[in-house]
Parts: C-alpha cells; sequence; structure tokens
C-alpha cells in the first residue's frame, strides 16, 4: 500500500503539515503522497518500505522508520528535530543521514560495516549497537550522550580508535566496558593537538605554494 492510500490520503500537494503523522504497521510499500515537511512526528515503522523515496524532507518531531526493509536511507529527511530511528532494517550504508540531530540517532541492528555518513553531531544517544563493524571511523565527532557499539564482533581495540577518530562522548559502552570520556580525556586531548598541528602545518605548506 502507498502512503497516499491510507487515512490521510495524498498530502503531497501541501508543502508544509501541520500535525503528526503515523502510520506505523500498515503494510506500506511506498511513501508516495507526503508532504515536503511535517510540523511533528513522522511514523512509518514496522512496515514493508525498501526506501525512502517520496519521504517528507524536513520532519520537526521524532523520526522513525526501523523495523522495514531499508538498505539505504537515500531520499530521507535531511533535517530533524528531535530522535532519528533507523534500526532494525538491512542498512548496509548511513549515506542520507542528517548532517545534525537534535536527539538520538539510533542505526542498531542493521547489516553495518563502516559508520561513514553518520551526521556529525548528535544531540542524545549513537546506538550503532549489533552490526557488522570493523572500525568506528566516520563516527559523529560529537555525542552529547552516550555512544553504544555493543555486538559488533570484529571491533577491536575500541578504546584507541574512539581517541584515534576523535569520538566525544559522555559515555561509552562497549563490549569491553564501560568507558567514561573523563577517563580518556587526557590522551584524547593530545591526538586532538596533534591534528590540529597536522592541520596548521599543511595549511601553511599550501599558503607557500600559492605565494
Amino acid at each position: 500500500m502507498k502512503f497516499k492510500d491510507t487515512q490521510y490520503g495524498d498530502i503531497s500537494l501541501k508543502k508544509i503539515f501541520y500535525n503528526p503523522i503515523n502510520v506505523n504497521s500498515s503494510q506500506l510499500t511506498s511513501l508516495e503522497g507526503l508532504p515536503e515537511e511535517v510540523c511533528g512526528n513522522l511514523y512509518i515503522r514496522i512496515n514493508l518500505l525498501t526506501s525512502l523515496e517520496f519521504c517528507s524532507s524536513i520532519v520537526l518531531g521524532n523520526f522513525d522508520c526501523s523495523h522495514n526493509n531499508l538498505k539505504s536511507l537515500k531520499n530521507g529527511p535531511v533535517t530533524v528535530k528531535n530522535n532519528y530511528y533507523c534500526d532494525n532494517n538491512e542498512l548496509k550504508t548511513l549515506k542520507g543521514s542528517p548532517k545534525e540531530v537534535n536527539g538520538d540517532f539510533d542505526c542498531r541492528d542493521n547489516q553495518l560495516e563502516t559508520l561513514k555518513y553518520s551526521p556529525e553531531k548528535v544531540v542524545g544517544d549513537f546506538d550503532c549497537s549489533n552490526n557488522n563493524l570493523i572500525s568506528l571511523e566516520g563516527a559523529p565527532k560529537e555525542i552529547s550522550k552516550n555512544f553504544q557499539c555493543k555486538g559488533n564482533s570484529e571491533l577491536k581495540n575500541i578504546k584507541e580508535q574512539i581517541i584515534k577518530y576523535q569520538i566525544k562522548a559522555y559515555r561509552y559502552e562497549t563490549d569491553n566496558g564501560t568507558i567514561y570520556f573523563k577517563d580518556i580525556k587526557k590522551d584524547f586531548d593530545i591526538v586532538r593537538k596533534q591534528n590540529l598541528k597536522i592541520k596548521m602545518n599543511n595549511y601553511s605548506d599550501d599558503y607557500s605554494l600559492r605565494i
């Protein structure tokens, strides 16, 4: 079934829809009929979706597309004001994620091998547990609350990777236990300063070449 065949009808011509939308458990196979912007939550979980084509580009609330058959977040919202849930799909890439999420970002229980294309900033928890990750490269640089990466059996040297890739969070939940940022801050800052020095040297070299 397409979204336009639900009780909401075809509201794609309305640039802004001033109410939340909930079509959970509706056997949806297409989002055709959604508006460009939803002023509230957009719940499309537990359906039969394989694509986010026709999805709203702005969601001023929570966005929940979990428990579908999605392999990509392409065509998903570019702006989500609260939580973004894409867990329990068949995602192999996070391409299509917003650059910033003002809440939690939940991508657990997928088939991710990389965190490339993750949001750069998450004002909440970031959960990538139970995937096929072999590296934390590409993870958000700034996470206001917890970073959770349990259940990735091929993920090794987690503490070292957190420091190397400068993943800043309040707390880290890993298969090796809980790590608090305050306990790794010293090593984290050393790497940050080294990276900054390299960046400045590269900038100086580029500037010299230009003159």
